[in-house]
């Protein structure tokens, strides 16, 4: 029982003195350092919500904010950032999922998206240098395709790429720090690859399946993907049903009204006329027979003036001209079911300012078509040169959007108008009736009938302008049909530039932009 009663004590003094020496503060020499955790902000993504949102090839630019006890410390740390899918897919030659790829080791993030298009997340890692504790932010980052104002140019050895023109006034959304050129986009996607021969670029948009950036040669074409631009085919014949193939191959001119689905595809080659119907079950991007009027294959020339089918009335689709099978002139206007050879005619007028089916009435004129396009609210205007008279130009204005109810609205001498003579390249407003041509250094508009002409522009003397198209985006409203762009080229390269005007006067609004740096300029479009 002693015995006991002295385990029992001993015990209960050891407790008394582990208690003590818990109470005891230790003042032996030694160094403690208290670990603090950093603090990341990131403004440009708090300020847009935690998610941002780049296209490929684009280049991200982040500066963040790193705090330790409410004091900027970001000398403090070693940083990592890195990216990964959102979803990622299984690897079975690693045996599980593919790490995070690093894409920088700065405090600043600058990286150009390598990434396919898709939804991703990015990780900024700090690594405080002294205590080695880790603090991350992470945040979704959405990679979309490169859309903006497509050039298509050509090198010194005849090489082939595609570049994207971005501001906010092409492209809805974007922010005006992301302005800027984004180079060889098809090269960057298809190891290094070029085009040869590149005549015109088209971008389609029928669904998700026939979305393409088409680019055509003087006898063949490239099909790319228009979310990646990686190269499909490059296989014009393909594009034909084999038993009823052209013996020639020359694509000239094609139109979709994209981004609609159910329009009609309609390709010109080698002056023949081609047609899909992309409402129809099952339809492929094949072209079948060409068209034919009471029996005669059409022959028209290079162009295709498109009726939109916002426009009112809008039962016709498109406008072409044919002075081949008919020596005469005459204006060709199809349905909206152009797969249908019953779908194309020859509109005929019991009056108005001229006959469509007879640009030329009689022998003392020879009208030359030079250009043929869309007009205000869907119109059709075209530009001739009579050769029977010293070339004297004339605009013709008609309405062809009611298929069974054409109009000839006018024609309007325009050889007053400065160096129209030797003008090279048109095109027309669609929101207002207003011409706009370049002749030498110039680019004028010219609102018709009566209306002001106005120089909008003059370029280098050393630059010969290669092209003007018109901006069009079917989300874009403010901007479409205000804005022209026009290409240069000169011994030191390609220029653009975007110039915007009224669309009722054609007269300029505010100072042009430049766009610098392109190879030589062959054709540009709109890609959404």
């Amino acid at each position: 029982m002693r015995n006991k009663f002295v385990f029992l004590t001993i015990i209960q003094l050891l407790a008394f003195l582990a208690f003590v020496s818990s109470c005891y503060e230790d003042k032996g020499n030694y160094e403690y350092a208290e670990i603090e955790e950093a603090e990341i902000d990131i403004p440009e993504i708090t300020q847009s919500e935690a998610t941002i949102s780049y296209s490929r090839f684009e280049t991200v630019r982040l500066d963040p904010v790193i705090t330790n006890n409410g004091k900027e410390s970001a000398d403090e740390y070693d940083y990592e950032w890195s990216v990964y899918p959102q979803s990622p897919s299984y690897d079975s030659s690693l045996g599980g999922y593919p790490p995070a790829k690093v894409i920088g080791n700065d405090f600043q993030l600058n990286y150009t998206l390598e990434e396919v298009p898709g939804d991703y997340y990015v990780v900024l890692k700090a690594t405080n240098k002294t205590t080695r504790s880790v603090s991350s932010f992470r945040f979704p980052l959405v990679i979309g395709t490169v859309n903006g104002w497509l050039v298509l140019e050509e090198d010194a050895d005849g090489k082939g790429d595609i570049s994207a023109i971005r501001d906010p006034e092409i492209v809805p959304g974007l922010t005006e720090s992301r302005t800027g050129i984004i180079k060889n986009i098809f090269s960057q996607n298809n190891d290094g690859a070029k085009f040869t021969g590149a005549k015109f670029v088209y971008w389609r948009h029928v669904n998700t399946t026939y979305t393409n950036v088409f680019v055509y040669t003087s006898d063949d074409s490239y099909r790319l993907n228009a979310g990646t631009y990686l190269l499909s085919s490059a296989n014009y014949q393909a594009f034909f049903n084999a038993s009823l193939a052209p013996s020639v191959y020359q694509p000239q001119a094609i139109f979709y009204e994209s981004p609609y689905s159910g329009q009609n595809e309609i390709l010109i080659n080698n002056g023949n006329v081609y047609s899909i119907r992309w409402n129809m079950m099952g339809q492929r991007d094949v072209f079948s027979a060409p068209v034919a009027l009471s029996g005669v294959t059409l022959t028209v020339q290079p162009f295709i003036a498109g009726i939109p089918r916002a426009t009112t009335p809008t039962n016709s689709t498109a406008v072409l001209y044919d002075d081949v099978d008919f020596p005469e002139g005459s204006f060709v206007v199809g349905d909206r079911f152009v797969t249908q050879q019953t779908s194309w005619n020859r509109p005929s007028v019991t009056s108005g300012a001229f006959d469509p089916t007879n640009i030329n009435p009689t022998a003392d004129t020879e009208l030359k078509l030079l250009y043929l396009g869309t007009g205000r609210d869907g119109t059709t205007s075209a530009i001739f040169r009579d050769a029977k008279a010293g070339n004297k130009p004339w605009l013709y204005h008609g309405d062809f959007r009611d298929f069974a109810a054409p109009v000839a609205i006018g024609k309007y001498d325009i050889s007053r108008l400065p160096e129209i003579s030797a003008a090279t390249h048109f095109v027309f407003g669609v929101r207002g009736d207003v011409l706009f041509y370049a002749s030498g250094s110039n680019v004028y508009s010219h609102a018709f009938p009566e209306g002001a002409t106005n120089n909008l522009l003059t370029v280098g003397s050393d630059e010969t302008i290669a092209q003007l198209k018109l901006y069009s985006h079917s989300v874009n409203p403010d901007n479409t049909g205000r804005i022209l762009f026009v290409a240069t080229n000169s011994s030191s390269g390609g220029k653009v530039y975007k110039v915007k005007f009224n669309e009722l006067t054609g007269t300029i609004v505010g100072t042009p932009v430049t766009f610098t740096g392109f190879n030589k300029i062959i054709d540009m479009t709109i890609k959404q």
